[in-house]
């Protein structure tokens, strides 16, 4: 075979090329060039199949596209992460409305929060319980059909004494056939900062009461 004289290499930009950094992956100008000494020192008389020829091409495209993808979607995750954190910085401030017992009490202004109630009862209540899991108030909420029910507390007890502010715990029960089934609560947390995740760890929303939250676990914002 006819030996491919410097022109057709510089052609191909094959030559006066910085070497490749070793990185142990085959380039493109690398592959070219093996494929050609591969044909220059072939056995004459057993020449490379055609067939043969195009598989090595087509497995080298393979690997290029695949390498391709993988770039894409770094770039995409990449834009996800940061639309997301872009999303999250727009919330500090914000109050949103998560799964949780605890209740954040002030004194002198109403502490909000809600009951999941799962089925309709002729009788709801919440009871509030102070650090040592006394039950220190119950509030009545009376006949409510299925869905989220509002409620708030002024801090203070049955005589009038307001309680000291801190966290205090929700349970929520409601009488279903006869029979008292505890109901989930969810309080209201403003969003003080947002945590950037790494690896498979998101995006948290730090709030000043109740620790923090990922996306998936925000009900509502306000």
């Amino acid at each position: 075979m006819e030996a491919i004289n410097t022109e057709t290499l510089q052609n191909l930009g094959l030559t006066n090329k910085p070497k490749a950094t070793e990185t142990g992956e085959l380039g493109q100008a690398q592959f070219l060039k093996l494929m050609i000494t591969q044909m220059q020192n072939q056995d004459p008389s057993k020449p490379m199949e055609n067939g043969e020829f195009l598989s090595q091409i087509a497995q080298f495209g393979t690997v290029s596209g695949i390498q391709d993808l993988q770039n894409s979607l770094s770039t995409l995750s990449s834009a996800l992460i940061s639309n997301q954190a872009l999303q999250a910085s727009s919330l500090v401030g914000r109050s949103i409305l998560v799964e949780s017992n605890a209740l954040s009490v002030t004194p002198g202004v109403d502490s909000k929060a809600m009951i999941d109630l799962t089925v309709s009862s002729p009788n709801v209540n919440v009871d509030i319980l102070d650090s040592s899991n006394q039950v220190i108030k119950t509030i009545a909420l009376g006949s409510n059909a299925k869905g989220l029910i509002d409620f708030k507390w002024d801090g203070k007890l049955d005589d009038g004494t307001s309680v000291p502010a801190g966290i205090y715990t929700l349970q929520a029960k409601a009488q279903v056939s006869g029979e008292t089934i505890a109901m989930g609560t969810l309080v209201s947390q403003k969003v003080e900062s947002v945590t950037l995740g790494n690896g498979t760890q998101g995006l948290s929303l730090n709030t000043a009461t109740n620790g923090s939250y990922t996306f998936g676990q925000i009900k509502q914002v306000r």
